[in-house]
């Protein structure tokens, strides 16, 4: 069982700035990196507190926060003057943690919560009588014995539970950046994935997503076109928008609803050429499980969901590559290992590890279905999707110089995603058959 923190140093490859200019790096590409990964709910608090009482600007973003130590650390550097600003998902105001804050005078801004709108005019008569199916889903015409009914009519309603601001993360000291897997929350247990950077760069991006959160730009703020008012936040055309140079290589991170997340993993899903490893708490987009069935045939294709959040209906009997996690793990952090195994010849690829602040739901916001009968009406589904959810995915992925010669006894060069591989195998050999 891995249990610890993984702690990694802060010495720069000397390969990476070779050349005939010895001037010192740009220091925006100076990111440096120390992940922790544990398979219970640990992080580095003692540096955590030293960060927030060692800022006069702390600014963050929490899914939750029902647990008010947190809050009492941010409360206390209100008090003393430091420019504190968080935002929080509006289906999580009245947690204590929230309250506390609130109390306190400290600025909160809240979103994604419940959203009315109309995508398309012609979807009006679809959309006459909706009911509230579930927290993920709700459907038109509802059914009257299962459902709560909405009130409104011929307009697409999106309940707060479909809409999730999922960030849980915390700026400090004008270049450090700590991201976790999940918020300050006593409600569940199990894995925490996350990290905490020192980056000039990575901070200007994720204080510009913090920025338009707090300004009430959130994944359910629509232009007139119902597109989303979100920007890029990540628009320096001087470096690769996406990767940072560290000490773990290269590390990336993309934002929803502007980078489209679950198509990133969609895509590098297809794209793999070894091996496709996926832990998440729900798994959903139909899109994503055809791919990895195609890349069952061929590759080494292992997913491991929560059965107790696990929507039904997604996997079928024969989807021999599930399993679900032991029930004694309340959450399970959304990772994607990306070729950790040989190849079909025996080779070894290049390998990624990616990291979502969600589960992987629908890319799409809804689906017209056709009538159950014929001369019937046709028939609508709204559910959680990523173009509702203001999140972050980030990761680390290898380049071909830094793949080992082909062995199962030898270690990849990027240690780090090798505790990613350890973990997953732990956790594998603890999963049961779906």
């Amino acid at each position: 069982m891995i249990n610890r923190y993984l702690i990694i140093s802060s010495l720069i490859a000397a390969s990476f700035f070779v050349g005939c200019d010895t001037s010192a790096p740009e220091p925006e590409f100076l990111t440096k990196v120390d992940l922790f990964l544990s398979q219970a709910e640990e992080i580095p608090l003692n540096q955590l507190k030293k960060d927030i009482a060692a800022s006069d600007k702390i600014l963050g973003a929490f899914n939750d926060m029902d647990e008010v130590a947190l809050a009492d650390l941010l409360i206390a550097a209100h008090k003393r003057g430091a420019w504190v600003r968080i935002v929080g998902d509006e289906d999580s105001k009245d947690q204590a943690g929230f309250k506390k804050l609130i109390e306190a005078d400290v600025p909160v801004m809240f979103g994604d919560g419940a959203l009315t709108y109309l995508p398309d005019p012609n979807l009006g008569g679809v959309l006459e009588d909706c009911g509230i199916k579930n927290e993920h889903v709700v459907r038109c015409p509802l059914n009257p014995a299962a459902d709560t009914p909405i009130a409104e009519k011929r307009v697409m309603v999106r309940p707060g539970s479909l809409n999730i601001m999922s960030h849980n993360f915390l700026l400090t000291n004008n270049t450090t950046v700590w991201n976790f897997s999940r918020g300050a929350s006593s409600a569940v247990d199990g894995p925490m994935v996350g990290y905490r950077i020192e980056s000039e760069r990575m901070y200007e991006v994720f204080e510009r997503e913090q920025r338009q959160l707090f300004g009430g730009s959130f994944a359910t703020e629509l232009d007139v076109y119902n597109g989303p008012t979100k920007s890029s936040q990540q628009n320096n055309p001087s470096f690769n928008a996406e990767s940072y140079l560290s000490d773990v290589g290269e590390f990336k991170t993309m934002f929803n609803p502007q980078e489209r997340l679950v198509k990133k993993v969609i895509d590098e899903a297809y794209r793999a050429k070894a091996s496709v490893w996926i832990v998440t708490d729900n798994m959903v987009d139909d899109v994503l499980v055809d791919a990895l069935r195609y890349k069952d045939q061929y590759f080494d294709v292992r997913v491991i969901t929560n059965a107790a959040s696990q929507s039904t209906g997604v996997f079928e009997s024969n989807d021999e590559f599930v399993k679900t996690a032991p029930d004694t793990i309340g959450y399970l952090p959304t990772i994607i290992i990306i070729d950790s195994q040989l190849d079909p010849n025996g080779d070894k690829r290049p390998r990624q590890v990616m990291v979502l602040s969600h589960p992987l739901h629908r890319a799409s916001p809804f689906r017209i279905l056709p009538p159950r009968t014929a001369g019937g009406d046709d028939r609508a589904e709204i559910y959680t999707s990523d173009y509702f959810i203001d999140g972050n995915l980030w990761g680390m992925s290898e380049y071909n110089t830094q793949v080992d010669i082909a062995s199962d006894e030898s270690p990849g060069k990027i240690k780090e995603i090798d505790q990613f591989v350890s973990f997953f195998d732990v956790l594998w050999e603890k999963s049961s058959k779906l």
